[in-house]
């Protein structure tokens, strides 16, 4: 029975072999990996956009945690 407290999805799970994401040299794997899987036809330009605004999402994160990371950094040698 499908839970009453959550909205009904709009789209279809994707399922696709992301590589392990650890750095910005690993997004631009996950990356290429959805363009190769497009240009294959495992999955459609609109399941990559989706797929590509993720991993955006997850680069700006690391973004932002290498950036805290550096002004703590920073504030230590005060």
């Amino acid at each position: 029975m499908p839970r009453q407290d959550r909205a009904p999805r709009k789209g279809a799970p994707v399922y696709f072999a992301l590589p392990e994401l650890s750095d910005t040299g690993s997004l631009l794997e996950a990356n290429r990996a959805a363009m190769k899987a497009v240009a294959s036809g495992d999955l459609t330009p609109g399941e990559a956009q989706s797929i590509g605004n993720l991993l955006t999402a997850y680069g700006r994160s690391l973004e932002l945690h290498d950036f805290e990371a550096r002004i703590a950094r920073l504030d230590e040698r005060r």
